[in-house]
């Protein structure tokens, strides 16, 4: 299916049941999946290849014929400022899904950095359908806990990044700037970040890499939990209920301040510039490690064709041929990193070492007395940068 967003919004506009979906494989499409559960106030459940269908149709029949809690609503307590000024939260997800038996769901009130409900708050949950309405009333703790690790935040993090991207037709700049200012902040992934692994056993000291980011979202996230627990009698009538869990979570104010110092310290950030100058010196390189001369690779180290040229011809006597050139282009993108960002090795080392092993592989293409081994052949290309 390549119109998945097509296909949610044909169901949303048109349906008039619930779906209630099975996705099967690891190849299923989570988002067509949950996006039509979502839309027709439905349920959706996911199993492996090697995993039995039965149970999981059972579970999604008992939910299709038990009752449920729909129209469900909370109503988050105000919270104060230390300026005294008081502000409402941010409820994450903005619309409550129907909860069937056996699940449960999760709402987080976000509120402005700098305040928190008052002690003695209560957060009042109100669920209606034809059957009737369930009101709950809950109390907030005394004391909010503070962890060194936000898990709520993060939890809350990522379904405002589910938000976003449910409430948006299509992915423009003002969508992934705001989806990226989430990830960052709480620390989640969204579709234009990523979590990088590095090696720490090379002795390189690493660079810290920091993005600025908006203190506006919140330093306080209350977590509501519901769940439905469906009663059995005579085992034809079942009835209803409900219980909820509620917890108020907050970062140390130490470390707030110490993360807003990270982000907007004048040694917080690297060159913009030059960060995106080698991303594009990066991303040129093939899959075997080799560079290629071209207009943007020439744009963004000077690696020219009339360079090129007169490597060759010193190295060989002549113009050199298609796999003569290469040898020498990636040699000169590695000599070029190795002079222009020796303090960023730890983003580039590795795509290095993949390119001297290419080098390394083509050495009868490039050896000669003056030139053994790749390390001299990368010596050889920083002359020639030298000269320009």
């Amino acid at each position: 299916v390549t119109n998945e967003r097509q296909v949610i919004d044909a169901v949303k506009q048109h349906g008039g049941c619930r779906i209630f979906i099975l996705g099967v494989g690891s190849g299923v499409s989570t988002f067509l999946v949950n996006g039509l559960a979502r839309v027709s106030d439905g349920f959706a459940l996911f199993i492996q290849d090697n995993e039995r269908v039965e149970p999981a149709v059972a579970s999604l029949l008992e939910k299709a014929v038990s009752p449920s809690l729909s129209g469900i609503s909370v109503s988050w307590p105000e919270a104060i400022s230390s300026g005294g000024c008081s502000s409402l939260a941010q409820q994450v997800p903005s619309k409550l899904p129907t909860i069937f038996a056996g699940s449960s769901c999760c709402a987080f009130a976000l509120y402005p950095l700098g305040s928190t409900p008052q002690a003695g708050s209560a957060v009042e949950i109100t669920s209606g359908d034809s059957e009737g309405q369930i009101v709950m009333r809950l109390s907030l703790p005394e004391q909010p806990s503070r962890r060194s690790v936000p898990v709520v935040h993060h939890m809350a993090g990522r379904r405002l990044l589910h938000d976003i991207d449910e409430g948006c037709d299509q992915f423009t700049a003002v969508v992934e700037a705001a989806t990226v200012q989430v990830s960052l902040l709480y620390s989640v992934l969204c579709r234009s970040t990523a979590f990088v692994a590095v090696d720490r056993r090379l002795g390189i000291e690493f660079p810290t890499l920091v993005e600025p980011v908006e203190p506006t979202m919140s330093a306080t996230a209350v977590c509501c939990t519901m769940r439905t627990h469906v009663v059995k009698k005579k085992l034809t009538k079942k009835k209803k209920s409900a219980s909820c869990d509620v917890c108020l979570c907050a970062w140390p104010p130490s470390s707030l301040s110490l993360r807003n110092q990270e982000m907007s310290g004048p040694n917080a950030l690297t060159d913009t510039s030059s960060m995106a100058k080698l991303e594009v010196v990066l991303r040129l390189s093939a899959a075997d490690g080799s560079f290629s001369q071209s207009p943007k690779l020439e744009g963004a180290t000077g690696i020219s064709g009339q360079m090129l040229e007169r490597c060759a011809r010193e190295l060989f006597g002549q113009s050199g041929s298609q796999m003569q050139d290469q040898v020498i282009v990636t040699a000169l993108v590695v000599a070029y990193l190795h002079k222009e960002f020796v303090s960023e090795k730890a983003t580039w080392h590795l795509v290095a070492e993949k390119s001297a092993c290419y080098l390394d592989s083509r050495i009868s293409d490039w050896k000669q007395p003056s030139l053994q081994s790749v390390e001299d052949l990368i010596a050889k290309a920083e002359g020639f940068l030298l000269q320009g």
